[in-house]
């Protein structure tokens, strides 16, 4: 009889602290795939926002259909963050261009790469996958292509 006291006690002090979480409305997930990359220069190894070989407002992101692509230039960081919408998209093209207008100096990047999805309990992730940079030689470092140009 006491066992089942002391179960009873031991249930009734644990189960406030116990959280189950059937109702998915407070999930956090993404919505959509992306891709970082930072641009280096295969002379001199330097970032080419940070040398001022290119400007944040000298980039161009479109697909094989010439639409453009959603990025944004992340200044702090030197990088360029390309967003794709929800949706499976397999052998997806797209092309970065650096266009400095200053310099006649322009440079196109073409990226090959998938959009999966991957279901989760409460939501589905599209992440990026099977990125390749066919005509650069390039290295995934810490979640960011870098990319020689």
């Amino acid at each position: 009889m006491k066992f089942t006291k002391l179960i009873m006690f031991l249930l009734m002090v644990t189960l406030p602290f116990v959280s189950c979480n059937d109702n998915c409305s407070d999930v956090d997930a993404p919505d959509s795939a992306s891709l970082f990359i930072s641009c280096i220069d295969e002379v001199s190894g330097e970032n080419v926002f940070e040398n001022e070989t290119f400007s944040g407002d000298q980039i161009v992101v479109t697909d094989e259909d010439d639409e453009l692509v959603s990025f944004s230039f992340i200044e702090t960081k030197n990088f360029i963050h390309i967003t794709f919408p929800a949706g499976l998209v397999e052998g997806k093209i797209i092309t970065v261009k650096l266009e400095n207008t200053e310099t006649s100096d322009v440079r196109e990047i073409e990226i090959h790469l998938d959009v999966v999805s991957q279901e989760e309990e409460c939501y589905t992730l599209y992440k990026v996958d099977n990125v390749v940079f066919p005509n650069n030689e390039s290295e995934l470092i810490d979640g960011i292509y870098e990319v020689k140009i």
